[in-house]
Formats: C-alpha cells, structure tokens, sequence
C-alpha cells in the first residue's frame, strides 16, 4: 500500500473511535438529564400536592379529635379528683386545732417500732415539725392549710417506710415556707427611703405573689428522707414509693455503707475461733453486711 493510503485508513479509524467516543458519551449525558428530570417532576408533582391540598382537616378527623379531647379531658379530670381524694386533710383548722392534730400524730408515729420491737426513731423525734414540737411554736393562721397536708404526707411516707421494716428512721425535712422562717431571714429596712431604698422597695413588692405562691396547695411539695436499713428494705422502700397513691417522684437517692465490708475477729478470739463452727467464723457475707444509710430526696406532687 501507498503511504498516503496508510494515512487516510488511520484518520479513518481515529475518527471513528472519536464519533463512538462522543456517541458513548452522550448517551450518558442524555441518561443522567431524564434522571434529573424525573427527580424534577417528582417534587414538582409533590409541591403541587401540597399546595392543593385541603387547608381545614376533614369533618371525620375534626369528628374523631373531638371525641379524643374529650376522652382526654374526662382523663385528666379523674386522675386529679383521684389524687384529691388520695391525700386527704382539713384544710380549714385553727392554729391551735393544728396543734391538737399534730401532737398526738407524732407521738403515734415516735411509737412505731421494728420487727424485732427496737424503736424506729429516738426519743423527741419530730418528724420535720421541730419548732412545732420542740420549739413550742404556735404557727400562723395562713400556714395551717399547708402544714397540715405536708403533716398528712409525712405521715404516708413514714408509713411505707415502716412498712418495709427500716431499722432506724434519722431525718425528715419539708419545705420551710412559713412566714416567720421568712421574717428570720430578711434583714429589717430602717434607712430613710432614698432613691435607691424606694426601688428595693418596688423590687421587693414585685417578689410578693411569688411568695403567696408558697402557700399554694397544689404543685410539688419536697422532702427529704434519711434512714438505716438492709438492702432487701432499702429496695422495698423505693418499690412501696414507686407503687403507693401519692403522686411521688424520687429526684436523688444516695447509699453509703455505715460500716466496713469485713468484720475481722478480735485479736484475743482468732486462736477460739479456729476451731468453733462455721457461724461462728463469718467475717463477712449478708449476715454481718453493715446496715446501708440512705438518704433520699423526693417530691410530692399534688393536683
């Protein structure tokens, strides 16, 4: 072959791979713009549903949210006509028919003993009322309503600690809202009202519907619990607190150990107990575990 025809057959061929090339090419372009496309018409097709859409639900669903709401309602109202009625209390005693409520009430709970009849509470334990009790206090007519549902709370709550054989009950505080622990802590204002006086002043009439809050009855009202008990009670007392009436809510429960984990024989008894019974030699196990002090922080929410 001549060399000019060798040439032309070779310029013949790149142009042919270079026409498949370009063909290969633009079929792929063409695949992926009908994949666009689609994609394209698809949120288009969507948008346009929602746009046409219905605005107002349709009377079957407005029929049926009708009828849940009132279920629900209905609901709630028995749950909180049930917590009422769950902790009931007087709410219209005098200071002094208080007093005659509460005095006789702690004394029966002080009485409360073990299993193996050792008291749960030392003597002159008043159960969180200390200034009541101890104190000789007589409290003001706008705190009774209060006091006596948290004396009623405290009184449940101790019951399920009894209940679930405690060894020994250490403390229980409420919630200090009366008026003279209040009146304690403010500072008296015996300057001359200035400018700076007469804003305080403003502030501090500001604060004052929050502080009638404290009085309120309903809502969540804080305690705290302290006790020595084994483990088997320990555990019950967070179950009976899980199961009883009360709406109670455990927020903090801390656990320590009021002993050592192995109980070693005295230096004299070790040559004794070498040959004495197995019982006699357990130096640690769930016989001689150390009783466990918990401490737990609750709330009580009323309705």
């Amino acid at each position: 072959m001549k060399k000019h025809q060798i040439v032309t057959i070779i310029l013949l061929v790149v142009v042919a791979l270079l026409l498949l090339g370009s063909v290969v090419m633009l079929r792929r372009a063409l695949s992926q713009t009908n994949e666009v496309a689609e994609q394209r018409d698809s949120k288009f097709t969507e948008l346009e549903g929602f746009y046409r859409a219905p605005v107002f639900p349709d009377r079957a669903n407005v029929k049926l949210y009708s009828t849940e709401a009132e279920i629900l309602n209905e609901w709630t109202s028995n749950v909180v006509s049930q917590q009422r009625s769950v902790v009931a209390f007087d709410r219209h005693l005098t200071p002094s028919q208080f007093m005659q409520v509460l005095q006789p009430t702690i004394r029966e709970m002080g009485k409360t003993k073990t299993r193996a009849g050792a008291n749960i509470v030392g003597e002159g334990f008043a159960f969180g009322f200390d200034s009541y009790i101890t104190g000789g206090q007589m409290p003001a007519a706008k705190d009774v309503p209060k006091l006596a549902l948290q004396l009623e709370i405290v009184k449940r709550l101790c019951k399920e600690l009894f209940e679930a054989n405690i060894v020994s009950l250490r403390l229980v505080t409420r919630q200090q809202f009366e008026s003279s622990a209040r009146e304690e802590s403010a500072q008296p204002a015996r300057a001359p009202l200035g400018p700076r006086s007469r804003l305080r002043t403003a502030q501090t009439a500001q604060k004052e519907p929050q502080e009638e809050s404290s009085y309120a009855i309903a809502g969540k009202h804080p305690f705290t619990l302290e006790f020595t008990a084994r483990k088997e009670a320990a555990l019950a007392v967070l179950n009976r607190l899980a199961a009883t009436e009360m709406f109670v809510a455990v927020t903090r429960v801390s656990i320590v150990k009021t002993g050592a984990d192995i109980r070693p024989p005295a230096a004299d008894k070790r040559e004794e107990l070498k040959t004495a019974l197995q019982p006699q030699r357990v130096v640690s196990g769930p016989e001689v575990d150390p009783l466990l002090l918990v401490r737990l922080n609750l709330t009580v929410e009323i309705f």
